[in-house]
C-alpha cells in the first residue's frame, strides 16, 4: 500500500500538506503549525513515587478569569523542590453541565507521603510560554479532586511575592489570591517547631509532625499578620493580583489590622484618603508612623505604603477603606539605604524583628537648645528599645523625634531616656521615664512628652499630693501646689457642691514632679468648691471657699 502524507501505510488519502510541516515546527504534543520554541522540558516519571491522585481540573487566566484550553497547552504539578509530579495534556472539552465547552485537564499527581505542598505550571501553547500558578494544593494519597460537573480551577499568569522573612517578628500582608489556606500561602517557609503567626482575631502554631494548627487555618488580602519565625527565611506564594477597587475594607473604631492592596507603593495620604479622618488618628508598621492632624493631613515616619508590609491603623470612626490602583510611579521616593550613627550612639540600635509588642511616643528636648543631628534612644536597662532623629514639624515650626519603641511585654516595662547633642558630643541621661504599654501613643506634634530633668539619679517627689490652697477663703484667686510620684496623665478640676465640674485647670501627660497652680474664680458666686486631683489610682479632694 501506499503512504500517506502523514507516513502512515495504507493512508486514506487525507488532504495534501496536511501532516507537512515544512516551514513550521511541532507544538508540544508532536502537532505540527505550532511554535514551541519554548517548549518546557518537563518529564513526568510514574515509577518515581508510590502513591497518587487524581484531580480533574479546568484551567483559568488569573488575570481575566477566562478559561484558557488549545491543542498543545500542557498542565504539569510540582513540589517546593522543582520536582515534576505528574503532567496532563488537554483531554477534551467538557461536553454538559456548567462548564460545558470548557477544555478539561485530568492529571495524576504523584508523590510518596501525605502533606506535600504541590504547584502548578501551564504551558500556553498559543503564546509558547509557561506561567506559572498561584493555585496549589497538598497532597493527599488516592485523593479524587474536581470531576466533570464541578472540575477543580487552576489560576495561572499569576503574580508571585517574595517576602523576606527575619528571625523573630514580622509583620506581613498579601495583595494576591491564590490557595489561601495557611499550608498553601507558607509552603515555601523553612518552618520550625513554634513558629506563630496570629491576625486579629485567630492564631496558628507550627508542629513538625503535623504541620500548621489552630483557628487561623485560611490567610486574607485585607489584614495584616504578625509572625513570628524561628529562621530568617523567604516567604514565596504566587496569585491572581488583588482588584483594591474592588476589595473595600471595613474599618471600625480604634485598632484595625490592615493589609495593602495595591500592586505599587502609594503615599500614605492618597492611599488612605478614602477613610473619614479625625485629628490623632494613627497609623504604623513595624518601623514607623504617622499621626492625622485634622489641618493638615497626615505627617511622619511612614511616608509610603507598600505591597507586602502590615500596617496597625488606629481611627476614631468607623469607615470604609477602598485603596486606589496605584501606578508603578506614584508613590514618593523613598530612603533605601540605613542612616549611619554617629560614633559616639553607635551601639544605639534596635532590631525591631526582636520585640512582639509596640508603641510610639513623640518627643522634645526642653533643657536645652537641641540641632540637626541630635537623637533620642529609649532604653530598659542597658537595652536600646527606640531611637528617632529630630525631624522638623511644619504645622507648628518645631521640632520633635517621632520614636518608636518595642518591648516583649504588653505592658510595665519601664522606659527611660537618652540624649545625644551632636553639637557638643555629648550623651545626656534624663530622670523622665515612661511605662511602656502595647499600641500607646504619647504626645504629637503640638503636644510633646518633653524631656527636660537632666541626670538620671534626680531625686524624686516622694508622694502624690496636694497642697493647702492659699489663702483659704478666698476672693476670687487661690493657689495651690500640687505632686506627682511618677509621670503619667493627671487632671485637677474644680466642681460645686452639687458634683458638676466648673473649671478644668490641667488635664494632660506630665512628669513626675510639682506643679503650681493659680484658680482664678472671677466668673463664680460665692460659695463652697472641691479641689479634685486624679492620677492613675491616686485621687484627693480639698474643699476651698470663695466669698464675694
Amino acid at each position: 500500500s501506499e503512504v500517506d502524507e502523514c507516513g502512515e501505510c495504507g493512508g486514506d488519502g487525507i488532504d495534501e500538506g496536511a501532516c507537512d510541516c515544512a516551514g513550521s515546527v511541532e507544538d508540544c504534543a508532536g502537532e505540527c503549525g505550532g511554535t514551541a520554541e519554548n517548549c518546557p522540558d518537563w518529564v513526568d516519571c510514574p515509577s518515581c513515587y508510590e502513591n497518587t491522585a487524581s484531580m480533574t481540573a479546568i484551567v483559568l487566566d488569573a488575570l481575566s478569569g477566562d478559561q484558557m484550553y488549545a491543542d498543545g497547552d500542557i498542565l504539569a504539578a510540582f513540589d517546593d523542590a522543582g520536582n515534576n509530579r505528574g503532567i496532563a495534556i488537554l483531554l477534551y472539552p467538557i461536553p454538559f453541565g456548567p462548564y460545558e465547552g470548557t477544555g478539561l485537564y485530568e492529571i495524576q499527581i504523584r508523590g510518596d507521603a501525605a502533606g506535600d505542598a504541590i504547584s502548578f505550571k501551564y504551558y500556553d501553547a498559543s503564546e509558547d510560554e509557561v506561567l506559572d500558578s498561584g493555585t496549589g494544593y497538598t497532597f493527599v494519597i488516592d485523593d479524587i479532586i474536581g470531576d466533570v460537573v464541578i472540575p477543580h480551577e487552576i489560576s495561572v499568569g499569576a503574580i508571585t511575592l517574595s517576602i523576606d522573612i527575619a528571625s523573630g517578628w514580622n509583620w506581613f500582608s498579601l495583595n494576591v489570591e491564590g490557595d489561601m489556606s495557611i499550608g498553601s500561602v507558607m509552603a515555601s517557609l523553612t518552618s520550625t517547631d513554634g513558629d506563630f503567626i496570629k491576625s486579629a482575631s485567630a492564631s496558628s502554631t507550627y508542629y513538625p509532625d503535623f504541620g500548621w494548627y489552630g483557628g487561623l487555618d485560611e490567610l486574607g488580602v485585607i489584614g495584616m499578620y504578625k509572625f513570628n519565625s524561628a529562621n530568617a527565611d523567604l516567604l514565596v506564594f504566587s496569585g491572581a493580583p488583588v482588584d483594591p477597587l474592588s476589595t473595600p475594607i471595613d474599618l471600625a473604631s480604634g485598632w484595625n489590622w490592615l493589609g495593602f492592596t495595591p500592586q505599587n507603593d502609594g503615599a500614605t495620604a492618597d492611599a488612605l484618603v478614602s477613610i473619614t479622618t479625625n485629628e490623632g488618628d494613627f497609623i504604623k508598621n513595624q518601623g514607623a508612623s504617622s499621626t492625622y492632624y485634622s489641618d493638615f493631613g497626615w505627617y511622619g515616619g511612614l511616608e509610603v505604603m507598600a505591597p507586602t508590609e502590615g500596617y496597625m491603623l488606629s481611627v476614631a470612626e468607623g469607615s470604609t477603606l477602598t485603596y486606589p490602583n496605584f501606578g508603578a510611579d506614584d508613590a514618593l521616593t523613598r530612603e533605601k539605604s540605613e542612616k549611619e550613627l554617629p560614633v559616639a550612639v553607635s551601639d544605639w540600635e534596635v532590631n525591631y524583628h526582636d520585640y512582639e509588642f509596640n508603641g510610639h511616643i513623640t518627643m522634645s528636648i526642653d533643657s536645652r537648645e537641641d540641632s540637626h543631628g541630635d537623637y533620642i534612644a529609649a532604653f530598659v536597662g542597658d537595652e536600646c528599645r527606640g531611637l528617632a532623629e529630630r525631624m522638623y514639624f511644619p504645622f507648628g515650626d518645631s521640632y520633635m523625634y517621632s520614636v518608636m519603641v518595642y518591648s516583649n511585654l504588653a505592658d510595665g516595662e519601664e522606659l527611660r531616656f537618652k540624649y545625644y547633642d551632636s553639637a557638643i558630643g555629648e550623651i545626656v541621661e534624663y530622670a523622665e521615664t515612661i511605662d511602656f504599654t502595647s499600641d500607646m501613643i504619647v504626645g504629637d506634634g503640638f503636644n510633646t512628652f518633653d524631656l527636660s530633668r537632666e541626670g538620671s539619679d534626680l531625686q524624686q517627689p516622694i508622694a502624690y499630693g496636694i497642697s493647702d490652697a492659699y489663702p483659704n477663703p478666698f476672693n476670687p484667686v487661690t493657689s495651690f501646689e500640687y505632686t506627682l510620684e511618677k509621670d503619667g496623665m493627671v487632671q485637677v478640676a474644680i466642681y460645686d457642691i452639687n458634683g458638676r465640674m466648673v473649671s478644668e485647670l490641667v488635664n494632660g501627660y506630665q512628669s513626675a514632679g510639682s506643679y503650681p497652680v493659680v484658680w482664678d474664680a472671677q466668673e463664680l458666686s460665692s460659695g463652697v468648691y472641691m479641689v479634685n486631683m486624679i492620677s492613675g489610682d491616686y485621687s484627693t479632694v480639698q474643699k476651698v471657699m470663695l466669698i464675694k
